[in-house]
């Protein structure tokens, strides 16, 4: 009977705290949505909750299936927008994934370990990024606690919790299938270490292949079988990969400049891990060796994939995100567990008052405006704790958990809001280099980076449609290059035709789409031809000052609306050659 009370106190703590979250997650994530879709990726899941199948990018390989699912419950739920759809699901994983790091940090540190790391969190820079441009990616954080917290209390010799911990991974790599093979070596170990018998330690195997199998067989079955599943999927892993790894190919420099965006996506955190350290000197320290192990096996698959093979963006790396801000938020509590015996109360609020004011003003450097901040909080540490006498006044554990995590929140508020820089290739390697992608790092994770990426499309879809209205259904867009997402324009203009021009292994290929079908696909050697009728009115959406866009100036009379640019073909059939294209208009 105390054991269900005990529960029932926890359930309704957890309930609350979802709750304070989801207000939390609302108040900083909703202002700053765009209201359309963000990306490629986005628009193919939302063709997927109509028909899923990964050959036609519905969505992009490894598939997602449950988290397709997701989106078309709210759908059933008479959430029409896709937009609205993705922005409820991002919002609800964000609080989720707070309240799961909560839950775990309960289990593994006490105290107000897991509370402390979901702050943290949640002003991340990668993990409010995801939260405006990726409800998917967000759930990489809820996945990764949720099993990180499960294999936990199998690791420590509860014989339930395989099995349980099972449904988790088998279930959350329905929703992000790759974080399955790299969560698996901490589900194995779990499995190993929990005392179970052999029949329960059965009952787990089984359990995790059944979960498994009932998202991997519908997908692959969507997607023409098995065998088309896993070749589409090693292919697509091979042509990302050679963006990101130099083990397939990518020259040094680019993987130094992807190494540190990588470091600083994943690490930045930890920067203030010296101020803490210093904060809780002498403090009960609960990280003892079994937790460092079980920690490592956490981390050790997913850190090596992303700085081997693949990370491309500041939301896959939630998975480890997630758990090193519950140990950072363990340090946080250390910290204020003994703040009674800090020595100055005063000087700290005034740091605190020199940290905020250096916060509020616009920097020169944006690193060095992080140094700064970092530097400060060290001195206020040090200050803490070594200053020569002592303030009569104490300072609480509220005032003491404000004097940290605010400084620490304003550098992550203030690297989310204010990315103002862009970068700038450099081909050799320098300090001014590698400085310059540190900077580049937080700009990717910025607002500014969602800005730059929604306000152009916005434009060039505004600009489409006008002139696709003006010209009365007689419209082909032609993208080759184009920074604007043709998938995006595809699905704001779902009626007009849009031909996709590519090269592809030494071949030219145009392949054209209707929203979300492809119509035709053709590859030749140059000039490819490709027809489009007489009298229609040709929208160009190429990338600006490229070869393509002087043969295309060079060849027809366009004229400029904004991002595109677009000509009238004459009512009689004609032809002309543009670069690699041959085009020819016919009646």
């Amino acid at each position: 009977m105390r054991a269900s009370v005990e529960f029932s106190k926890q359930t309704r703590r957890y309930i609350l705290l979802f709750l304070l979250f989801l207000v939390l997650i609302a108040a900083t994530r909703l202002p700053v949505t765009s209201g359309q879709l963000y990306s490629f990726d986005e628009v193919n899941m939302v063709y997927a909750m109509d028909k899923l199948d990964i050959r036609q990018s519905q969505p992009q390989p490894p598939g997602y299936p449950l988290f397709i699912l997701e989106m078309r419950a709210l759908r059933l739920l008479r959430v029409v927008r896709p937009e609205s759809n993705l922005i409820i699901l991002a919002v609800l994983g964000s609080a989720a994934a707070m309240t799961g790091l909560v839950w775990c940090g309960d289990l593994m540190f006490g105290g107000w370990s897991g509370l402390y790391g979901a702050l943290l969190l949640w002003l991340y820079p990668g993990f409010w990024f995801a939260g405006i441009t990726s409800a998917l990616r967000v759930q990489l954080a809820l996945i990764s606690v949720v099993v990180g917290g499960a294999c936990w209390r199998a690791w420590r010799g509860d014989r339930r919790w395989p099995l349980y911990s099972a449904v988790a991974l088998g279930l959350g790599a329905g929703i992000r299938p790759e974080i399955g093979p790299l969560l698996f070596p901490l589900w194995l170990v779990g499995w190993i270490r929990s005392g179970a018998t052999r029949k329960e330690r059965a009952v787990a195997v089984g359990a995790l292949v059944v979960c498994i199998f009932c998202w991997l067989i519908p997908l692959a079955w969507a997607s023409g079988g098995l065998v088309v599943f896993f070749r589409d999927c090693l292919a697509y892993l091979t042509v990302q990969s050679a963006t990101t790894s130099s083990l397939f190919g990518l020259e040094q420099t680019r993987w130094l400049t992807n190494t540190i965006l990588f470091l600083v996506w994943t690490f930045s955190m930890l920067v203030f891990a010296p101020m803490l350290w210093i904060l809780a000197l002498g403090a009960e320290d609960r990280i003892g060796g079994l937790r460092w192990t079980f920690l490592a096996v956490w981390l050790g698959p997913s850190v090596s994939f992303a700085a081997l093979v693949h990370v491309g963006d500041p939301g896959h790396t939630l998975a480890m995100v997630a758990p090193l801000c519950l140990w950072l938020g363990h340090q946080v509590h250390r910290a204020v567990s003994i703040s009674g015996k800090w020595r100055s109360f005063t000087w700290n609020w005034a740091m605190l008052i020199v940290v905020f004011a250096l916060a509020m003003t616009p920097p020169e450097d944006a690193n060095g405006w992080r140094l700064r901040i970092i530097g400060l909080a060290l001195l206020a540490a040090f200050a803490a704790r070594f200053r020569p006498g002592q303030d009569t006044l104490k300072i609480g554990p509220v005032s003491a958990a404000g004097l940290i995590l605010l400084p620490i929140g304003i550098f992550f508020t203030h690297s989310f809001l204010a990315g103002d820089w862009r970068y700038a290739t450099r081909p050799e390697i320098t300090a001014t280099r590698l400085l310059s992608d540190v900077k580049y790092a937080f700009y990717l994770s910025s607002y500014q980076q969602v800005r730059r990426i929604v306000d152009p499309d916005d434009v060039a879809i505004q600009a489409t449609r006008k002139l696709a209205d003006d010209a009365k259904g007689r419209t082909v867009i032609l993208s080759e290059s184009s920074l604007t997402s043709w998938r995006k324009v595809s699905h704001y203009l779902p009626f007009v035709k849009v031909v996709v021009l590519e090269q592809v292994r030494g071949q030219v290929v145009a392949t054209e789409w209707l929203r979300s079908e492809q119509k035709r696909r053709v590859t030749g050697s140059a000039p490819l031809t490709v027809a489009v009728p007489a009298g229609a009115r040709l929208v160009w959406m190429v990338r600006a000052r490229s070869d393509f866009e002087a043969a295309l100036r060079q060849s027809l009379p366009v004229t400029d609306a904004g991002p595109v640019s677009w000509v009238d073909l004459p009512a009689t059939a004609g032809s002309q050659r543009i670069g690699d294209l041959e085009l020819v208009w016919t009646r």
